[in-house]
């Protein structure tokens, strides 16, 4: 496997996520609830630091084309892993003290605390 490659690719991936959660943070601020733009900002900061991150390291890493099917599936794998741990509600569902219950609810929608 080639991790300058895989590197590459989630940068990618990862800074487009920290983009699409800003999205919630903007519509927040439009509609005055200050509160809920905190949790959308810090996971759309971590993301894309994660994804800048990724970029340095594997900045010489052009040839996309090669890759093979175990690097798209860690890739992939590495993707899913990554929005879990950002997800911008996990923070208040991990309160409750029940991780698995908590990662169920950051998943599913949403963490009624």
């Amino acid at each position: 496997m080639k991790l300058r490659r895989i590197a590459n690719a989630l940068s990618v991936i990862f800074v487009a996520y920290g983009v699409v959660l800003l999205l919630p943070a903007l519509f927040a601020l439009v509609d005055s609830e200050y509160y809920e733009t905190m949790p959308f900002v810090l996971a759309a900061a971590i993301s894309a630091s994660c994804g800048l991150g990724c970029r340095f390291y594997g900045r010489r890493a052009q040839d996309f084309d090669q890759m093979k099917r175990t690097e798209g599936l860690f890739i992939v794998t590495l993707t899913w892993i990554g929005a879990v741990y950002r997800h911008p509600y996990l923070d208040r569902c991990l309160l409750c003290r029940r991780a698995a219950l908590s990662f169920f609810r950051a998943l599913s929608g949403g963490c009624a605390v």
